[in-house]
């Protein structure tokens, strides 16, 4: 799974603000893969739904 590296960014900001610690490209990637693997799990096939509603909410910033 690819991520974007705007959003790898986005995440390691959101981190630092949250806990103080700044992540590396390769601590926050895999963070970000353990956590979607995580949603996947949980969610099933409704990511899908999710990623899409995400996706729509962002064409309209």
């Amino acid at each position: 799974m690819i991520i974007k590296p705007e959003r790898i960014e986005q995440y390691k900001e959101t981190y630092l603000k949250q806990y103080g610690l700044e992540l590396s490209d390769k601590e926050a990637t895999s963070q970000l893969l353990n956590l979607m693997e995580l949603v996947k799990t949980v969610y099933g096939d409704n990511v899908i739904r999710i990623v899409s509603i995400d996706n729509q909410n962002q064409r309209c910033e």
